[in-house]
């Protein structure tokens, strides 16, 4: 997005930023998730390349299907070890995994990051202090 169209949005009262932004991420949090994505992408690739259904895969690791297709959506509850173990198992090495997550084969940071929705900024009662009333 240009930035003409930017400060026009944020004259008007809109707040404009990532996903690290309005989650309110740390960059160490930030270069995880960042991490973690890169190697849920490659092993989809690595699985599509090897001709595996996630199926196959999972059998190879001794998982389920439903814990394979996890993986490569990066669902928050899968482990970064169980990713790379099932790297492994597709027979990547060492040195394909470093090259995959390596700053010269990432793409840009800006790229990686999707612009979140615009929204407005407004103040909210926190959860704790709202009361909630009932008719009686």
């Amino acid at each position: 997005m240009d930035k003409k169209k930017i400060e026009k949005l944020k004259e008007r009262g809109w707040n404009v930023g990532d996903a690290a932004d309005f989650l309110g991420l740390t960059k160490e949090e930030e270069a995880y998730i960042e991490l973690k994505t890169i190697l849920a992408e490659y092993l989809q690739e690595k699985r599509a390349e090897k001709r595996l259904t996630q199926n196959q895969l999972a059998s190879l690791i001794k998982s389920s299907q439903s814990r394979v297709a996890k993986m490569e959506k990066n669902d928050p509850t899968v482990s970064l070890d169980l990713m790379v173990r099932s790297l492994f198992a597709l027979g990547t090495s060492n040195h394909e995994i470093a090259r995959a997550i390596s700053v010269k084969k990432r793409r840009p940071i800006q790229q990686l990051k999707k612009p979140m929705r615009w929204h407005r900024s407004i103040s909210r009662p926190s959860p704790s202090r709202q009361t909630h009333t009932t008719d009686a």
